[in-house]
């Protein structure tokens, strides 16, 4: 799309913005969300976003995906879901749009990060009120614990299976989902997309970010397992 004849402010940001990115070895994409107060780091598909997911620490709930059909998240640019590749990205929603809440969880984020990539030290996490943070030396090899008299709660992945796309004007979840609602059983419908009706593929399965203004080509929702 950056290459195409469109035209856009958005594109002509990202136009612009797209020579830093490529310069860029280590990222966090710091979002927030339509609904719900759950934060979560996305980390990819790939083993080296939840290697950086775990030692950033927080927030407390991971979401492993493949991002959508809308297009390619900053995320998943290029190298960063390369596994090949030593470059590295995490996208951070750090909740609503607007609550206070979502501040504090996208300052924590970044500093933690810049702690956990070695671009700051310990103590200047500390002074941020950021404890429990880690010091990471090489490509993610050994690391070194600091502050850890406030350790970080356990962190609990989901790994999304299918991201549902709406292809119609006529989509409406069955209910008004929030985020995070675990379906107990396969099988039960959870939206509809004109006549095709959307059901859950597997028992226990979790709802990430359902949309409240579910467009045609956008992601509606997205379906996972909590792997841990």
């Amino acid at each position: 799309m950056l290459d195409g004849p469109r035209s856009s402010v958005e594109l002509s940001r990202a136009r612009e913005l797209r020579p830093l990115v490529e310069t860029v070895d280590l990222l966090l994409d710091i979002h927030s969300l339509q609904q719900g107060d759950d934060a979560m780091l996305l980390s990819g598909p790939l083993e080296k976003g939840r290697s950086l997911a775990r030692q950033v620490g927080t927030p407390a709930i991971v979401v492993a995906d493949s991002g959508h059909a809308a297009g390619i998240r900053l995320r998943d640019y290029a190298g960063f879901a390369d596994p090949a590749s030593a470059k590295n990205a995490l996208l951070v929603e750090c909740g609503q749009h607007w609550r206070a809440g979502s501040e504090t969880v996208a300052l924590e984020t970044a500093v933690r990060f810049l702690a956990a990539t070695g671009t700051i030290e310990a103590a200047t996490a500390q002074a941020y009120g950021v404890y429990g943070v880690y010091g990471v030396y090489g490509a993610y090899g050994a690391y070194g614990a600091y502050g850890a008299d406030a350790p970080t709660p356990p962190q609990h992945l989901i790994e999304v299976s299918e991201a549902v796309t709406v292809t119609s004007e006529d989509f409406a979840f069955e209910e008004p989902y929030r985020g995070f609602e675990v379906i107990a059983e396969a099988g039960t419908v959870i939206a509809r997309d004109g006549a095709r009706a959307f059901s859950t593929p597997y028992d226990n399965c979790v709802l990430v970010m359902p949309s409240l203004r579910p467009k045609p080509g956008q992601t509606a929702v997205r379906l996972g397992r909590r792997i841990s």
